[in-house]
């Protein structure tokens, strides 16, 4: 590739970027901006919170680097030590928020598979074996629950449409698409390594036994969010059912993935709050949950992340 070629390839990715993020503040100020009014009852409702049920919520909140730390150990084909793992896990709380759709948190794993994997490629592969494990694993427990609200006929979820639903729809559209677009340059990656992807993927499934521990503890992982978010609900007394409170985690997932901001910040936030809503949940409680969840999952790790991350690269388990 000339020098010309990969200025317009870097001006195109930069337009791409700007795009995506331009889409997204437009659907979380549609989202928030209408709530404001709902602001000064929310932290009136955080300050009468329950704040035994937000210990047990910061209790999940570290099983799941417990669960995350598991499934990576299950996934790699070279054997990982688990304790080492879960520090890589925890200082993923930290480089996480550095970048958006979570890239900050996929090189740092890679980095540290790397050192035993000899493979950036190898590495990769078994980060992203990792998260099509979580991602189908999510959509497993949600079809369960889906599967089993529908046999015992009563209906989980009222959506109350928003007047301008045609406008919300094109956003999101629009998000996903550029999101999809501007994801295809690793895709160019594949062609070079086909030999190497080949192989590893093979080395990988020789172990089925450890793809379904892998696929039970990444579903654990799953539902220690789903926790966290219920013990923040009940800590606000907002009572809504467990399959509910999967929906709205469902949606503050899908959010994340498509937010071009660190953690998904402001999109999450946003999918969370409209998600609630839509199954009863009112604004002002809305807003407290989404905050305090976010406070737990997002602005808490962030001190014991840096810590980890320290530590790590102090004794060499990362190598940059």
């Amino acid at each position: 590739m000339s020098a010309q070629q990969k200025i317009k390839a870097s001006n195109k990715k930069s337009l791409t970027a700007k795009a995506l993020l331009i889409a997204t503040v437009l659907l979380v100020l549609y989202v928030l901006v209408p709530q404001i009014k709902y602001f000064h009852n929310s932290f009136a409702t955080i300050r009468h919170a329950d704040y035994a049920f937000v210990g047990w919520g910061v209790l999940f909140v570290v099983g799941t680097y417990v669960a995350a730390a598991a499934t990576y150990c299950f996934v790699s084909y070279y054997k990982l030590n688990y304790w080492r793992t879960v520090l890589i896990q925890v200082a993923d709380g930290f480089t996480n928020r550095l970048l958006p759709a979570g890239a900050g948190g996929i090189a740092t794993n890679v980095v540290y598979l790397s050192r035993l994997h000899k493979s950036r490629i190898k590495a990769g592969l078994v980060v992203g074996l990792n998260n099509l494990i979580g991602f189908v694993g999510h959509l497993f427990l949600l079809f369960i629950l889906l599967s089993a609200n529908s046999i015992s006929g009563s209906r989980i979820i009222t959506i109350k449409l928003p007047e301008n639903l045609g406008l919300v729809v094109a956003i999101v559209a629009l998000v996903v698409l550029i999101g999809i677009l501007f994801r295809r340059r690793l895709a160019r990656l594949a062609p070079n390594n086909a030999n190497s992807i080949a192989d590893a993927v093979k080395s990988v499934l020789q172990h089925p036994r450890r793809m379904l521990a892998a696929f039970v503890s990444s579903m654990v992982l799953t539902v220690c969010y789903a926790l966290t978010l219920y013990m923040v609900m009940l800590a606000l007394n907002v009572h809504i059912s467990l399959p509910q409170v999967f929906i709205v985690l469902t949606v503050g997932v899908a959010a994340l993935a498509v937010t071009p901001t660190p953690g998904g910040l402001g999109g999450v936030e946003a999918g969370i709050v409209a998600a609630q809503i839509s199954v009863g949940v009112t604004a002002d409680q809305a807003l407290s949950v989404a905050f305090v969840y976010r406070v737990l999952t997002y602005w808490l790790p962030l001190l014991p992340g840096f810590v980890a991350l320290r530590v790590a690269l102090k004794r060499a388990y990362l190598v940059i």
